[in-house]
């Protein structure tokens, strides 16, 4: 083997330098687990807006961590023993923060497994009963404040207020809603779910009582303390949703059904809540606005456009309770015919008879498109499949985008136009891992569509215009004009490479 000079020079270097460590390491004591305890993570920073301020969580292995909070202008630290999970508010004028409430641990014999695993079971127990706190620091007057019994806050988006959320073992729990500047607050109770306003300082939030007695749901202007109740009844609410930029508020009203499994929803919806408030309302029983074996669903968020005033949500189909009542006795019909043939078997060895009871049957057919893994992993998502709709508030009409003929709808360019796919012609190669779609846009004003791209695999999307539809195929990149229905290529002039040529997978077109 030849060796250069200068690797030589470097090889004698390092035997050397090995050599005369031993000699110098023999006064050095061995680690202790004492000191293995102390062992430090950094955790990600957070920079306040104005950038005066950065608060790093640090985690050590004895458990004793400690958020450090640092001026940037000062050099300043502050050390803030069990904080974690730092939040500023928008002004920089405060930091929030968890202050995690850990059970102390009484010291065992380390070498006894037993009594090790018995305090582990004991440490997560007392972990999970453990309720945090929430503190608060002025960063101007470093005054700091305390709050027990926390689970969640949120500073409103002037940060003028701060919402904290105190446990709860149900689905309701008590809010606090404090006045920084004033120092005071006020509660609310049986609250199932908030949202503070992007803009401003507007608080919305439901109630679900006792029976569903006094559920509602309630807009707390905190800039002036006035409460408002927007809509009440024994029905309860789900997803509160606000616009960006705005004061419009949306939220789903539930409606029950006796002959129907599961629940449908109204629509409620309030325009310019700031100031002459426009209420509307979607019934989908009396208005007909889907078909009266759909239901609205609440899996499905609320989705605002931005400009125009509609509200994109979901619906499928209402499942009878006669259908539902049915799988239920064919279940029991089932159950009561292996309780007989255990009857009959009951001679034969208990063993046996448990492996019998556990024993299940797959059935694995060559003309499957997804595997009998892959659709047991995605039950749940093809359980809850709908079409996305649009409701015109201030025309009232509720018009049908994306129904079973295509998939995975996208709202893009603001609410402007929604993009879905189709991956039926190209199931065979799915199979392998090969995906490809046909992309179609959907106009949300009448609901037609038009493909715009064939025998796509990757990413694709919309500009801001809504006017065009981009996407990468064969190496390049392409735009379709929805206004002149055609295609042009975007990167025809780039002398270069725009696939990733490094992509070793075995596919038959590199991704971009």
């Amino acid at each position: 083997m030849r060796i250069t000079t200068p690797f030589y020079l470097s090889y004698a270097f390092f035997v050397a330098t090995v050599i005369s460590v031993p000699l110098q390491a023999q006064d050095l004591e061995p680690i202790t687990p004492e000191d293995y305890g102390q062992w430090e993570s950094l955790g990600s920073g957070v920079l306040s807006q104005n950038g005066e301020w950065l608060a790093v969580p640090i985690t050590r292995v004895n458990e004793e961590n400690e958020l450090r909070l640092f001026n940037i202008a000062s050099s300043v630290l502050t050390v803030i023993e069990n904080g974690e999970n730092p939040v500023f508010s928008e002004d920089g004028r405060w930091l929030a923060y968890t202050l995690a409430n850990k059970p102390e641990k009484e010291a065992g014999n380390p070498g006894d497994e037993e009594t090790e695993q018995e305090e582990e079971e004991e440490g997560e127990a007392e972990e999970e009963k453990a309720q945090n706190n929430l503190g608060i620091t002025n960063l101007l007057t470093k005054e700091q404040q305390q709050f027990i019994n926390v689970e969640n806050f949120s500073f409103s988006a002037e940060a003028s207020h701060l919402l904290m959320a105190r446990y709860s073992d149900t689905d309701t729990r008590n809010i606090v809603v404090k006045d920084l500047e004033a120092d005071s607050q006020i509660t609310f109770g049986s609250v199932s779910a908030w949202s503070w306003q992007d803009i401003g300082s507007n608080l919305a939030f439901t109630v679900h009582g006792e029976d569903d007695v006094g559920n509602a749901v309630q807009l707390y202007k905190a800039a002036s303390g006035q409460l408002r109740s927007l809509d009440s009844g024994d029905s309860k609410y789900a997803q509160l949703t606000w616009r960006d930029d705005s004061s419009d508020l949306a939220v789903l009203r539930e409606i029950k059904d006796e002959s129907h499994k599961d629940e449908s929803h109204h629509i409620l919806a309030w325009l310019n809540l700031d100031d002459s408030v426009e209420a509307f309302e979607l019934d989908p029983r009396a208005d007909n606005a889907i078909a009266a074996d759909e239901r609205v669903v609440a899996f499905r968020s609320l989705t605002w456009a931005d400009e125009s005033n509609l509200i994109f949500f979901g619906a499928k189909e209402w499942e009878p309770v006669d259908a539902a009542g049915n799988k239920e006795s064919e279940n029991e019909e089932q159950s009561e015919l292996i309780d007989e043939d255990q009857d009959d078997n009951s001679s034969k060895d208990d063993a046996q008879l448990a492996d019998m009871k556990s024993a299940g049957l797959e059935i694995w057919r060559s003309t499957d498109i997804r595997t009998i893994v892959t659709q047991k992993h995605n039950e749940k998502e093809d359980e809850e499949k709908n079409d996305l709709l649009v409701w015109h508030l201030h025309s009232e009409r509720v018009v049908r985008l994306v129904d079973d003929t295509l998939d995975d709808p996208q709202i893009v360019a603001g609410g402007k136009l929604v993009l879905a796919t189709d991956d039926k012609p190209y199931e065979f190669d799915a199979m392998f891992g090969r995906e490809r779609v046909d992309v179609y846009a959907i106009d949300v004003d009448s609901g037609e569509n038009k493909i715009v791209a064939e025998n796509v695999r990757a990413s694709f999307g919309a500009g801001a215009t809504a006017r065009y539809v981009h996407y990468f195929r064969d190496g390049a990149y392409f735009a379709y004009d929805l206004d002149d229905n055609s295609t042009i290529s975007l990167s025809s002039q780039v002398n270069s490479s725009l696939d990733r040529q490094e992509f070793d997978h075995p596919v038959s077109e590199l991704p971009p």
